[in-house]
């Protein structure tokens, strides 16, 4: 009987090479990351959609509607500090913008001096 071989092309090669190797490549770095890999895949890919009708979008969270308790209080008291904050942080600003103009001003005094010198 004649045998016949099977010849396989270079790129029918690197084919089976890629459905073989990469999703193994995948879930190897996807195990060396802390992660499941084959969770992963399947979520990639799609299957886990297939197997898990009921998925939820994390991704949305439902808003309070009524006003919650902080650790310093209610949230007026929070308003009304934050407010105190913002208006604590435009007087330091304001005073830095002062003090910026005023070593601006000296600086070009400091520069015309040094011209003057200079000649």
């Amino acid at each position: 009987m004649a045998r016949r071989s099977l010849r396989l092309t270079p790129f029918t090669r690197f084919l089976l090479i890629m459905i073989i190797v990469a999703p193994l490549a995948f879930m190897g770095a996807a195990y060396y990351n802390g992660e499941d890999g084959w969770a992963k895949l399947k979520q990639l890919v799609g299957i886990d959609l297939a197997e898990n009708p009921s998925v939820k979008d994390d991704d949305t969270t439902e808003i309070p509607k009524e006003p919650t308790k902080t650790e310093s209080g209610t949230a007026e008291e929070e308003i009304s500090n934050l407010k105190k904050l913002v208006g604590e942080q435009e007087l330091k600003i304001k005073g830095l913008m002062e003090e910026n103009e005023e070593l601006r001003n000296r600086i070009e005094e400091l520069e015309k001096q040094l011209t003057t010198e200079a000649q």
